[in-house]
């Protein structure tokens, strides 16, 4: 977030930057709370559901190689599964705003922690070598 950001308004822009798609936010779903991630400080997301608003994307940045839709019965596998619970508690569409905390085996948060590392220096070499030509 930024400063004198609202968790909406990071959401809309965030949206925006990782996917090019500008959203509309509908309904709050609730927070995640990861005590493990984040190099041991935790991780809090708060997950929305949002329509979008503009038809054509436009630029996303380096945080996403490329941006797709898909039904919700055909999800690429594997996921993430804390993103699958995401996803299944926005389906179940909540009255009221859920509040969970989200753990894995301590093995499996190292090798997260290591895999978002390589995912984000991937996507920011992708991104270097996609708008640089020359680099190629």
């Amino acid at each position: 977030m930024e400063l004198n950001e609202t968790w909406e308004q990071a959401a809309v822009r965030e949206t925006l930057e990782e996917s090019g798609y500008e959203v509309a936010i509908k309904h709050y779903v609730g927070e995640y709370w990861r005590p493990q991630l984040s190099h041991g400080e935790g991780d809090l997301r708060r997950v929305f559901i949002a329509s979008v608003t503009n038809e054509v994307p436009s630029q996303h940045d380096k945080e996403s190689i490329d941006v797709r839709w898909f039904l919700v019965t055909a999800l690429p596998k594997p996921m993430n599964r804390f993103v699958r619970e995401h996803l299944l508690d926005a389906l179940a569409l909540p009255s009221s705003p859920l509040s969970k905390e989200q753990r894995l085996p301590p093995w499996m948060a190292m090798l997260l922690r290591t895999a978002l590392l390589v995912r984000n220096f991937r996507n920011h070499f992708f991104s270097t070598t996609k708008n640089n030509p020359e680099r190629e």
